[in-house]
């Protein structure tokens, strides 16, 4: 998945239907409701902390701005719903000022009935208008069956909104958490507490996140160096990338290109 394809969420908006083989991403988060279903093999999800592997038959529901990422341990099959915040301000009403207790969901029979209204949705003729319908009948079945508590972290969405796009649009130059500050107009300690409390990680973390998911994106060029794909994605040098690499991914970058 491109390092950008959050972004284009935020600025598009829009109701998406997708269906992954071996899906991978690294931690991101938005302002959408995001419905990840496996229909074969596992998926290894962290959401909000939580961490499972979900099996056939399983799925996961991610709230707006909650730091989620997910991996395919050997081989996996999936179907994600991402929709936007115009499509559920009942279900947000319903749902303010709480969470849920659990992300993940082990009920066959809500799976069946998912993935039948996801292919309802997902077929060639399929009006908005029905499209929307069904997502609003989704959420009737979330609201339903998963178990919501009270969430007592109060967010400035659209403060958080406008540091992931500002963020998204200047990675690649040498922005700090301080400059960040600086560029909205508030202290460093305001704005990193915002961003941990909101988002479950550090403005530091997510930076280099963006940065390596950008030098992958490159690598996939063969043609290109891994000193060209690190510098080209804001690395100011070559052992933050190598040690950042090694973080996150567990392994060397030239190990990790022998694997693509």
């Amino acid at each position: 998945m491109q390092a950008n394809l959050k972004v284009n969420r935020e600025k598009t908006n829009k109701l998406e239907l997708r269906k992954y083989p071996n899906a991978f991403c690294l931690m991101q988060f938005h302002s959408q409701i995001e419905i990840f279903a496996v229909t074969e093999g596992e998926m290894e999800m962290l959401i909000d902390g939580k961490r499972k592997t979900l099996k056939k038959g399983e799925f996961s529901v991610v709230m707006p701005y909650v730091a989620h990422e997910y991996k395919t341990p050997n081989s996996s099959e999936t179907f994600c719903i991402i929709i936007p915040t115009f499509l559920c301000k009942e279900f947000l009403e319903q749902t303010k000022e709480k969470k849920l207790k659990s992300p993940f969901f082990s009920n066959p029979k809500l799976f069946k009935d998912i993935k039948y209204l996801f292919d309802l949705m997902n077929q060639e003729n399929a009006s908005e208008l029905r499209k929307f319908g069904i997502v609003n009948l989704i959420l009737g079945y979330i609201l339903e069956n998963g178990e919501f508590v009270e969430n007592n972290q109060e967010i400035n969405t659209e403060l958080i909104s406008n540091i992931l796009l500002y963020i998204n649009d200047n990675f690649k130059t040498n922005i700090s958490p301080t400059s960040i500050s600086e560029h909205f107009g508030y202290s460093l300690a305001y704005v990193s507490h915002l961003f941990k409390t909101s988002c479950g990680t550090t403005l530091k973390r997510y930076i280099t996140i963006l940065r390596l998911k950008n030098a992958l994106s490159l690598m996939r060029n063969k043609e290109n160096s891994i000193t060209f794909c690190a510098f080209e994605s804001g690395f100011t040098s070559m052992r933050t990338f190598y040690r950042s690499f090694q973080n996150e991914f567990d392994c060397s970058p030239k190990s990790y290109l022998e694997k693509m």
